[in-house]
């Protein structure tokens, strides 16, 4: 099938072309499931909507027998905070809260658990932000920024490097991998303790990625790959 996206100042309307035939091979409008977030969107005045109804994670999913999908969707502004204000009356419990879970614990050698532990922190940096609590901002912060120190060489904020030709970079230690691989690859190395899996800077594709993972495609999950990426 095909896809197109029209972008006007306010909304974007997409169309999702479906291209299905049957045993015959004569072209047939496809049965497709809509989730929830879909039905709202999809008018059914265009859309046939079917009995066909299966649970999911997200609620019910709904039957479609349609040759294309076309639904519009108002465009928002996205910034760092939350459109709206918290409630005033919950403000002193969850400043009250982030101020025991602003506490390093120990974060993990390897990409992939090390990404979203930071990721924690780093909502609560904008949490105390939106509060007006500028101290435990900070403090996140702190935590932040020397938690990624292990993981690009460097004490002071981290700068880009170019990932090394397959020939530099660094070998495995003496004798190889266990059985179970480099660190970070849901075997029983991943939990071993061993040094921090260092990030560089990919200048072809421009992410982050790890030192373990250009080595080993199944290292941190396929981050290296860009698969299961945090950065």
């Amino acid at each position: 099938g095909t896809s197109a996206v029209d972008v006007a100042d306010t909304d974007a309307v997409t169309r999702l072309q479906w291209a299905a035939s049957t045993a015959a091979g004569a072209s047939c409008a496809p049965l497709i499931l809509a989730m929830p977030h879909h039905q709202g969107l999809l008018s059914p005045r265009t859309h046939r909507f079917t009995s066909l109804q299966y649970d999911g994670l997200l609620g019910p999913m709904v039957g479609v027998a349609e040759e294309a999908w076309t639904y519009q969707m108002p465009l928002v502004d996205v910034s760092w905070q939350a459109p709206e204000p918290m409630d005033k009356d919950k403000r002193s419990v969850i400043i009250d809260q982030l101020r025991k879970d602003i506490v390093s614990v120990g974060f993990a050698p390897e990409p992939y658990s090390f990404g979203k532990q930071v990721c924690r922190f780093a909502r609560a940096s904008l949490i105390a932000e939106a509060l007006g609590q500028k101290d435990l901002m900070e403090q996140a912060d702190d935590i932040i920024r020397t938690a990624f120190a292990p993981y690009t060489g460097l004490k002071s904020a981290p700068k880009p490097k170019p990932v090394p030709t397959p020939q530099s970079v660094p070998e495995g230690p003496p004798g190889g991998w266990g059985p179970d691989g480099p660190p970070g690859a849901g075997g029983a190395a991943a939990g071993a303790a061993m040094m921090v899996d260092e990030m560089l800077f990919d200048t072809t594709w421009g992410g982050v990625v790890p030192i373990n993972g250009l080595k080993f495609p199944e290292a941190d999950f396929g981050a290296g790959y860009y698969n299961d990426h945090h950065f």
